[in-house]
């Protein structure tokens, strides 16, 4: 399986920069150098809106939503990366359980419940207004297998058959350290090979700087800055195997 090295131009701007940081906040730069591709990508962004008979687009603020200090205020993730990131994600990982960390109105767990094979699709959302937005939505698009589970991200333990962790910027800072925690003490209670997907990852970027327990699989770009990148999990025996293939044993 080949592995590519993305990320290090993210991670370097993770080293010098502050650990907080809302690409989000390119928005105006990008409505100015690239308004046609942008107006595209509001066409479908209505478009899928419509399909799905649900509505997810919106913005609210941090104090809005009364979400920790290190939060980051909504903003749903564009349908077109989300899909573009999951294609990178392996098949075999799609079987288990799905888990979005501050999952807001619920776009990626409509699609991931409607698109994806997986057994079951979980969203964790601070919010109660968006809970209620995101259970509004999952009913609507008929999204069976979906929950949302109205929680501090930082508290929440995963499922053990969770393959697939999901996360579009949602926060950085101390919940960032205790959701990783809490994601890798799942993986060693339950040794197996997760997918970490990451939109607008510089926040989990700086987070696991220096972590051998992850390597990337793929990773992109579009819209000027919106990147997303697909991390692997590695087992204690896969990561002896790359330490041993390092020294050329």
């Amino acid at each position: 399986m080949a592995f590519h090295n993305c990320s290090v131009t993210a991670q370097k701007a993770a080293r010098c920069g502050l650990e907080f940081f809302s690409e989000r906040e390119t928005r105006g730069e990008m409505n100015r150098r690239q308004p046609i591709p942008l107006l595209f990508n509001r066409v479908a962004e209505r478009w899928w809106e419509w399909r799905l008979g649900i509505h997810s687009i919106g913005n609210y603020t941090s104090n809005q939503l009364e979400l920790r200090n290190d939060g980051i205020p909504y903003d749903p993730i564009p349908f077109r990366a989300f899909f573009r990131a999951m294609d990178h994600v392996p098949k075999e990982l799609l079987q288990g359980s799905f888990v979005d960390y501050g999952a807001g109105k619920g776009r990626a767990l409509v699609l991931a419940a409607r698109y994806y094979p997986f057994r079951q699709v979980l969203g964790v959302e601070m919010s109660s207004e968006l809970c209620r937005h995101a259970e509004g939505n999952l009913q609507r698009a008929g999204a069976k297998n979906a929950t949302v589970v109205c929680c501090d991200a930082a508290n929440y333990v995963p499922p053990t058959d969770t393959t697939v962790f999901f996360m579009y910027n949602p926060f950085f800072g101390e919940t960032m350290r205790k959701v990783l925690h809490n994601l890798r003490k799942s993986l060693h209670e339950n040794p197996r090979v997760t997918a970490i997907v990451v939109c607008r990852a510089r926040n989990f970027l700086a987070a696991t700087l220096g972590q051998n327990w992850l390597q990337e699989l793929a990773c992109g770009t579009m819209l000027l800055e919106f990147n997303w990148h697909v991390f692997l999990t590695l087992t204690d025996r896969s990561r002896k195997h790359e330490h041993e293939s390092d020294l050329g044993l």
